[in-house]
């Protein structure tokens, strides 16, 4: 008798769930980055098909209470990153169960983005290829150009010399002769110093930085307006002076010629 007692409470367990296991219970989790593993805070974390809704402390965990046993699907989402969902989430009674939920980082599409350089470097629209502009100020504090226009000219691409005594121009392989130098719209043969019969060099030039405006060099693709020139085009512009203030300024070079230069600055 008994054993047919023990027998029926056996199979009542069986069909009907014992009250521990018809309890309610907890989700237990945390999420983070999926590459940095770092915890990801303010993260939200929702129970699909419900109105239960939650978020990551500082530690990046959160936490479901009350729940009854069955299956949930959380979705989790978090600023920058995608959101993702994690299904089969099984919760029985009076039992907690823990996930670990890793976010992507989101990646944005734009429309085109166009950098332009013109802002610091502009140059003639016809000029566009191996073409530098400079101003007074890059000339005056360029290292070793010694305020000298040509010796800045020669730490460009493209661009060397024969001999640090003089300054003289080899663009791309050519001869010094073959450099055109413009001074507002004049062509001048030789800018420097000392120069020798030929040559489009000296010791030292004797253009003064301070009068510059600007100076567009040009080592290859210029328009064929320049003549025969084969190596490149130098073209000098000076700026206006400041018709309310007179200012001087003495230079004393070491080329051999001690220099006074009176000039009226802008």
């Amino acid at each position: 008798m008994k054993k047919v007692f023990f027998l029926c409470l056996l199979f009542a367990s069986l069909i009907f769930p014992m009250e521990n296991e018809a309890g309610k219970g907890k989700i237990v989790g945390e999420v983070v980055d999926q590459t940095t593993k770092q915890k990801i805070v303010g993260a939200v974390i929702e129970l699909l098909n419900s109105n239960i809704v939650t978020t990551t402390n500082v530690n990046g965990e959160f936490e479901f209470n009350d729940l009854n046993p069955k299956t949930y699907t959380l979705k989790v989402s978090a600023v920058y990153y995608l959101s993702t969902y994690r299904t089969d989430v099984r919760v029985t009674g009076g039992q907690s169960t823990k996930v670990i939920i890793e976010l992507k980082l989101a990646s944005y599409e734009t429309d085109e983005v166009v950098v332009s350089a013109e802002k610091f470097f502009d140059k003639p629209e016809f000029l566009t290829t191996s073409t530098n502009s400079l101003t007074s100020e890059e000339i005056r504090r360029a290292p070793g150009a010694a305020e000298d226009l040509n010796r800045m000219v020669q730490s460009l691409p493209g661009v060397t010399t024969a001999t640090d005594s003089r300054n003289d121009l080899i663009v791309r392989g050519g001869s010094p002769v073959e450099n055109l130098i413009i001074v507002e719209g004049i062509e001048v043969p030789n800018i420097n110093h000392f120069g020798t019969q030929g040559a489009s060099g000296g010791p030292i030039g004797m253009i003064n930085v301070d009068f510059l405006n600007n100076v567009t060099f040009s080592a290859g693709g210029f328009p064929a307006k320049y003549g025969d020139r084969l190596s490149s085009i130098m073209d000098v512009t000076y700026r206006n002076g400041d018709k309310r203030v007179f200012n001087t300024k003495l230079d004393l070079g070491i080329a051999g010629a001690g220099i006074v230069q009176i000039q009226i600055k802008h």
